[in-house]
């Protein structure tokens, strides 16, 4: 008898462990399932976008033109890799409802999900409206390329208004969300 038990006890630890993967590694038991829409109306556009100094993360704040807000972010936090926890290779979230992944509110996106697919086209498409898509690759490599001197990068950023380079650090989202999702094949 207290075999059974034992082994149904440890068929729901499994079962549990299971479940609680599949929502660390996509952020839901399906990331295949329908989405909820992204809550906020388009036309958007994003008035806030920086990187936090905790590895990289990004957090932003898109607003409609109703005036409504939605505070989004991407998990860039460093990973700390031991023998107890080596794999570095689950992918990193975005998030809705905070501009970082810690604070209260913060709502993952589930990898490969179509509420990510509409996220990345709303990021996209705001920043086509800011940026032609013939400038894109050219201006985001003139600012943002670690190859590129420092100095250089800096002064190619100064000669640009706010709202182009709030387009192309979005433009480096898009980029990331967009790497990520061909890297784990979505």
């Amino acid at each position: 008898m207290k075999t059974n038990s034992l082994r149904i006890a440890i068929l729901v630890l499994l079962i549990g462990l299971i479940a609680w993967f599949c929502y660390q590694f996509t952020g839901s038991p399906d990331a295949g399932e329908t989405a909820a829409a992204i809550p906020i109306n388009t036309p958007c556009q994003v008035i806030e976008i920086d990187s936090y100094q905790d590895g990289g993360s990004i957090g932003g704040v898109l607003l409609d033109e109703q005036g409504n807000q939605l505070p989004f972010c991407w998990d860039g936090r460093e990973r700390i890799t031991t023998t107890a926890t080596p794999n570095t290779e689950l992918p990193r979230l975005a998030y809705l409802g905070a501009d970082h992944p810690e604070e209260q509110g913060a709502v993952p996106i589930p990898l490969g999900s179509l509420q990510e697919e509409q996220f990345i086209q709303l990021l996209s498409d705001w920043v086509a409206t800011e940026v032609p898509d013939a400038d894109q690759d050219r201006l985001y490599t003139a600012c943002f390329d670690y190859s590129i001197p420092i100095a250089e990068r800096n002064k190619n950023q100064a000669e640009l208004d706010p709202t182009k380079i709030r387009a192309l650090k979005t433009l480096g989202l898009v980029k990331l969300l967009q790497d990520q999702r061909a890297e784990f094949g979505y």
